[in-house]
C-alpha cells in the first residue's frame, strides 16, 4: 500500500526501491524502517513510498490513510536540478547539507546515499564547473563555512580528476571523498566552526585532528573505496611533509589526496571564512603556481589555473593603481599578472613588465 512518509513508523517494511533523482536508489527494497529512514524520506521531499501492510514484528500497519497510486506527471524544467543556474544549485544543496552535518553533530552515522543523492547531480555539471570556477566562492549561502566548502570541494575536485583522464566511476568516488573530508568537523568544538577570530595553538591543534576523525566516521562505509578513504585522510598533507595529520611526504601520499588538496587549499584561499576574508582569485593563483613543485602536483594545479585564465580573458578588473581595465591575455607562467587593456586606453599593458601594478580585483 501506499502511504504518505509523514504517517510511517519505524519497523515499516519497504516494498519497492525509492529513488531520488539519480539511477542510484535512496532505500532499497525490503528495508526495514528506521526513524533515521524516517527522516531522510521527508528530508529529501518523499511525499510517500510502498510499504507492506505488516510490520517487520508480524503486527498489523494500518495507517490514517492509504493514497492512490499517482499518475506520472511530465517533468518541469525546474524538477532536474542540471537546469537550475549553478548558483541556485549550490545554494540548495547547503541548505540540505546543513541538516546532513547538523545529524553528523548529533552523532549520527553517515548516510552515504543520502551524500550521494544530493551531491551527484552536480558533480555531473563538469563544463558550467570550470566556467563559473572564477565564481563559485561567491555562491555560498550558508553561514557555516564547512557546509558550502564541502560543497564546492567536491564539485571542483571532481572536476580535477575528469580533466585529468579518470573515469566517472572515479571522479564521483573523489568527488565524493571531498564531501566527506570535513565530515570530523563535527565532532569538535561547533564554536570554532563560527568563530571571527583566529584560532588559538589548543584549538588549531584539535581542529588539525579532523582528517583522522573523518576518515574513523567513513571507514565502514561500503559503498565508498578504499582510495576515497585514504583520500579523506590524507587531504591536507603536502608533497614535502609540511602537511598534517602524518605529515607524510611525495609518493606516500595517494594520487586521489593530491587532488583534494589542491581544491580544497584554492577555495580555503579564495573564499570569504568567519575569521578571515577570501584573497582575489589573481592572488590566489599566484600562491598555487608558487607552491606547484612543492606542496602540490603541477599537473593538478594546472586544471584549475587553465579553467580560471580559459574564462577571465576579456573580464573586467581594477589595477592597483584604481584604474580599470579589460583582460586581453595570460602568460601561463605568471597568470597573476596578465596582459590588460585601460578602459579609454588603447595601449596594452603587460603586468609582468610593470613591478608596481598588478590586478586588485575582478569586477565581472
Amino acid at each position: 500500500m501506499r502511504v504518505a512518509t509523514n504517517q510511517l513508523v519505524p519497523g515499516c517494511i519497504v516494498l519497492h526501491d525509492v529513488k531520488g533523482k539519480t539511477k542510484h536508489p535512496m532505500i532499497l527494497k525490503q528495508t526495514v524502517l528506521t526513524e533515521e529512514h524516517i527522516s531522510m524520506l521527508q528530508f529529501f521531499l518523499v511525499d510517500a513510498v510502498e510499504v507492506s501492510h505488516t510490520l517487520a514484528s508480524g503486527s498489523k500497519f494500518s495507517p490514517e490513510q492509504v493514497l492512490e497510486k499517482k499518475p506520472k506527471t511530465p517533468l518541469t524544467q525546474k524538477d532536474h536540478p542540471a537546469d537550475w543556474p549553478l548558483a541556485e544549485h549550490i545554494a540548495t544543496i547547503e541548505t540540505r547539507f546543513q541538516k546532513i552535518f547538523s545529524s553528523w553533530q548529533g552523532n549520527l552515522p553517515i548516510d552515504l546515499y543520502a551524500v550521494r543523492e544530493l551531491i551527484v547531480p552536480l558533480l555531473e555539471r563538469q563544463s558550467e564547473i570550470e566556467a563559473e570556477l572564477y565564481l563559485l566562492h561567491t555562491y555560498q549561502t550558508s553561514k557555516n563555512y564547512i557546509v558550502f566548502h564541502s560543497t564546492a570541494s567536491a564539485a571542483l575536485s571532481a572536476y580535477i580528476a575528469n580533466k585529468l583522464g579518470y573515469p566517472k566511476q572515479e571522479w564521483i568516488q573523489i568527488g565524493l571523498a571531498a564531501m566527506l573530508k570535513d565530515a570530523g568537523m563535527a565532532k569538535g568544538d561547533g564554536k570554532m566552526l563560527t568563530k571571527s577570530e583566529a584560532l588559538h595553538p589548543v584549538e588549531q591543534e584539535q581542529l588539525q585532528r579532523h582528517p583522522s576523525h573523518s576518515y574513523r566516521m567513513v571507514e565502514s562505509l561500503p559503498a565508498l573505496t578504499d582510495k576515497a578513504k585514504l583520500a579523506i585522510l590524507q587531504h591536507h598533507e603536502r608533497l614535502d611533509g609540511s602537511g598534517y595529520p602524518l605529515g607524510l611526504v611525495g609518493h606516500k601520499i595517494h594520487s586521489y589526496s593530491r587532488i583534494l588538496a589542491v581544491a580544497d587549499s584554492y577555495l580555503a584561499m579564495v573564499s570569504d571564512r568567519p575569521y578571515k576574508k577570501g584573497q582575489s582569485v589573481f592572488t590566489v593563483m599566484e600562491e598555487l603556481v608558487k607552491d606547484q613543485y612543492s606542496k602540490f602536483e603541477a599537473d593538478k594545479v594546472q586544471v584549475i589555473i587553465k579553467a580560471l585564465t580559459n574564462h577571465l580573458v576579456g573580464k573586467h578588473v581594477v589595477l592597483s593603481d584604481q584604474r580599470e581595465a579589460e583582460i586581453v591575455y595570460f602568460n601561463e607562467k605568471q597568470p597573476a599578472l596578465p596582459i590588460v587593456r585601460v578602459t579609454g586606453e588603447q595601449e596594452l599593458v603587460t603586468l609582468t613588465k610593470e613591478k608596481d601594478l598588478s590586478v586588485a580585483k575582478l569586477l565581472d
